[in-house]
C-alpha cells in the first residue's frame, strides 16, 4: 500500500459498521495511530496488519452469523 492511499480494510470496517475506536482497541494501538494507518498517512507493520485482518475476519463471521450483508471491497 502506498502512502497517501486509504487502507483497503478501511472500507471493509465501514461496511461492517466497525468503529476505528474498536479496531484500535483490538490491535492495541491509539485511535490516532489507527486513523493514520487506515487513512494512508502511515504504514502498519506486518504484525499490526495481521491483527487488523484477523479482526476484520472475526467481524465478517459475526455479521454472517447474524444474517447481515457484509462487503469485502
Amino acid at each position: 500500500m502506498a502512502i497517501g492511499t486509504s487502507h483497503p480494510l478501511k472500507i471493509v470496517f465501514k461496511n461492517l459498521r466497525v468503529r476505528q475506536l474498536d479496531v484500535a482497541a483490538y490491535c492495541g494501538v491509539s485511535i490516532s495511530s489507527m486513523t493514520q494507518f487506515l487513512n494512508g498517512y502511515r504504514t502498519a507493520d506486518a504484525a499490526l496488519e495481521s491483527k487488523m485482518q484477523a479482526y476484520a475476519n472475526q467481524k465478517r463471521r459475526e455479521a454472517q452469523a447474524q444474517g447481515e450483508v457484509a462487503g469485502d471491497e
